[in-house]
């Protein structure tokens, strides 16, 4: 039996390390959508735009995660 954080008395299932490693992907997950989402929040249709927004936060994101996202050619920046 295992304590939990709350200190109630738990039951081991023996899978906390894949819950652990599950919790630890989503994690990175939304993590990754966080950062999809502001980049899309500051996106725009725009070829023109879109390279002068990736000028911008070059120094904030990947370009190549912001070029993906915004729809435009890696090469073209």
């Amino acid at each position: 039996m295992k304590r939990s954080e709350t200190g109630h008395i738990k039951a081991f299932s023996g899978r906390e390390n894949a819950r652990d490693e599950e919790t630890a992907r989503l994690r990175k997950e939304i993590a990754d959508l966080r950062e999809t989402n502001e980049i899309l929040f500051h996106g725009t249709e725009f070829p023109v735009a879109a390279y002068l927004l990736i000028h911008q936060y070059q120094g904030q994101y990947p370009v190549t995660k912001m070029a993906r996202r915004l729809r435009v050619s890696r090469s073209g920046y």
